[in-house]
């Protein structure tokens, strides 16, 4: 069934074809800003994949709702699916790089093309405290050949939940593939590094409005967007403006298609 009006989000979801799932991060350590980013970013918590194989009678599952709290106020959600991109150990001579995904390719505005996204990294386990320098060879927005990135430092002592999002070269706004990345320098560098790219934002909104209280985006009034996701996609929940220890706890909603 493709819902197109509300009365079919209400008859879909009066027939039980609805559902939430949850994030919650215990950030308990003072994240790392990587690749030199300006603008703070971690972690926010993790959720489920999407079912795989979706359940019977489901085609996509819809987001209707996005809620979130934070212990820390002045910060922003940013809330999306995720492309696995690849990811690097940083031990070793140079680090051993494991290819992920290209970006999808999607019908923007009735024309079909490849879509490409900010270069999202993140700390899946653990750096030591000179873990060195990270160099990544990308395919730009245009799906031109492979192009190495300059150097970014690598946090040092940057502990999971650290995220930040590398500087690409000049003209380039976003990336389509991640073809290798090499890790430089460092002092038996050790630690594992994600690279994400984020095919469909769902959400951006400030957490807690007043300490304590839950923020929430409503994708069906406010922001009517309908980003459907298939079987095993993955959302992203990340804090933009704050680095320091905090807790964050929250939902999405969905209706099933």
């Amino acid at each position: 069934m493709a819902i197109t009006l509300y009365n079919q989000y209400l008859s879909r979801t009066s027939s039980n074809f609805d559902s939430q799932e949850h994030f919650y991060a215990d950030i308990q350590t003072t994240t790392v800003n990587l690749g030199g980013t300006v603008l703070a970013i971690q972690r926010a918590g993790s959720m489920v994949a999407m079912p795989n194989p979706l359940p019977t009678g489901v085609t996509a599952y819809i987001p209707t709702m996005v809620t979130g709290v934070s212990s820390l106020t002045t910060l922003t959600f940013l809330v999306g699916k995720l492309i696995n991109l690849g990811s690097i150990d940083i031990s070793g001579a140079s680090g051993t790089f494991t290819a992920g995904n290209a970006m999808p390719t999607k019908t923007e505005l009735g024309v079909s093309r490849q879509v490409w996204s900010p270069l999202i990294i993140e700390v899946t386990t653990g750096l030591n405290a000179t873990p060195g320098t990270l160099t990544v060879t990308y395919k730009d927005q245009d799906g031109n050949a492979a192009e190495a990135a300059s150097a970014v430092s690598l946090g040092a002592s940057a502990p999971v939940f650290s995220s930040g999002i590398v500087p690409l070269n000049t003209g380039d706004i976003g990336v389509t593939q991640i073809t290798n990345a090499t890790r430089g320098a460092g002092t038996t560098p050790t630690g594992v590094v994600q690279f994400w790219g984020m095919s469909d934002p769902i959400a951006l909104f400030p957490a807690n409005p007043a300490l304590n209280g839950p923020a929430v985006a409503n994708l069906m009034t406010s922001a009517f967007h309908p980003v459907r996701l298939g079987a095993g996609d993955q959302i992203g929940v990340f804090i933009i403006g704050s680095n320091a220890t905090k807790s964050t706890f929250g939902f999405i909603s969905f209706v099933g298609e």
